[in-house]
């Protein structure tokens, strides 16, 4: 059986502090690119957007790699109340900085990558390469 590329997820608090618990790996088995969507581990919300985008390939080897490897969202506890506290302030504070949110956003990234597979005739979707 073939290994599966995959992507660590990553949940860190405002202060630097990552949630190791609640850390986990999301396995592609296939060839293809797409944007995925993560959920906040329970009692946190996600800072900014909760998707990412991956590129599922094969190396010099033939062997399937993901691009990224690694994404790490910014979460925050939830109040009881279910509310942070601070999630109108801190909702415009990505859009005055001009930065991507710290979130892993990487849409101008995948943007730019599905331009360049549209070009040679890739899609989200791909056949399996005969050996």
């Amino acid at each position: 059986m073939e290994k599966a590329a995959c992507v660590f997820i990553r949940f860190e608090l405002e202060d630097g502090t990552f949630l190791e618990d609640e850390s986990f790996e999301r396995y592609y088995d296939d060839v293809g690119a797409g944007i995925e969507t993560v959920e906040a581990p329970d009692g946190y919300e996600i800072i900014g957007e909760n998707t990412y985008a991956v590129e599922i390939s094969r190396d010099e080897s033939s062997n399937l790699v993901a691009d990224p490897s690694e994404v790490t969202f910014q979460v925050r506890p939830v109040s009881s109340s279910g509310t942070s506290g601070t999630e109108s302030s801190s909702a415009g504070s990505t859009a005055s900085s001009g930065k991507n949110p710290a979130t892993g956003d990487h849409a101008p990234m995948v943007l730019a990558a599905l331009a360049v597979l549209a070009a040679f005739g890739v899609g989200i979707t791909s056949k399996k390469q005969r050996s």
